[in-house]
């Protein structure tokens, strides 16, 4: 199968907007990559004039993306990506994997705000952390995640699961305020410990901690020894 690399030719110093990159495929040739149109400092750019642009064969069965060089100003990127590996090796900025359809997303380093938001299906990995309302709602769209699996090395900020229906959130290290505010259903599992004000207007769902939390009358202590449990998802996480 194709793997296609893009490079930034130079520092990334203003906003982009990478939603256009998902429409990459792998029976793509040279000529229509290079003339995908992407919003940066919102002007329209084509895609080479940012990027250098490289293609091999690997040896996968998947088509693969990797993204070299980029940063918190590259927003949108795997906007409703469905098929594939994309592969980022830097930071990256907001609404990463927002509305993912299917495939894999792995960012080696951290994200910004609203990863993986209103996504349906797939499995995001990060790396290292992450910001706020991962896996929430869109704005303007009253429902967040409704499938699939987001992985978090690192730590998380606030909102995390806002709005969530359905799916899987691990998080591997500590997760901020406000997590599963208005949850409607799914699972999340924040290894070491969350904020303030955890569950507010949630519905149903699941939350995994090692911390203990002020139950309300809406929560149900399903467990109190999740240590070793925890311990058995660093084999799979």
């Amino acid at each position: 199968m194709k793997t296609i690399t893009l490079t930034s030719k130079s520092k990334i110093n203003n906003q982009v907007d990478l939603r256009n990159l998902s429409k990459i495929e792998s029976s793509n040739n040279l000529k229509t990559i290079k003339n995908i149109t992407i919003l940066f400092d919102n002007r329209e750019k084509r895609l080479h004039e940012l990027f250098d642009i490289k293609i091999d064969q690997n040896k996968s069965s998947q088509f693969e993306l990797i993204l070299e060089g980029l940063n918190s100003n590259c927003n949108f990127l795997g906007w409703k990506w469905k098929h594939g590996l994309l592969k980022v090796k830097s930071n990256v900025g907001i609404f990463l994997g927002a509305k993912m359809l299917n495939g894999r997303i792995i960012v080696y380093g951290s994200v910004s705000n609203n990863c993986g938001a209103g996504m349906s299906n797939g499995t995001i990995i990060i790396k290292s952390n992450a910001k706020d309302f991962v896996c929430s709602n869109l704005p303007g769209q009253r429902s967040g995640m409704s499938g699939g699996v987001v992985i978090i090395k690192g730590n998380v900020g606030n909102y995390l699961g806002c709005r969530m229906r359905k799916g899987l959130i691990f998080v591997g290290g500590k997760t901020g305020k406000y997590c599963a505010n208005n949850m409607i259903a799914g699972t999340i599992i924040s290894k070491k410990g969350v904020g303030d004000f955890i569950g507010l207007g949630m519905k149903r769902g699941t939350i995994i901690t090692n911390k203990k939390l002020p139950l309300t009358s809406g929560f149900v202590e399903s467990g109190g020894d999740v240590v070793n449990y925890l311990k058995l998802l660093d084999k799979f996480f």
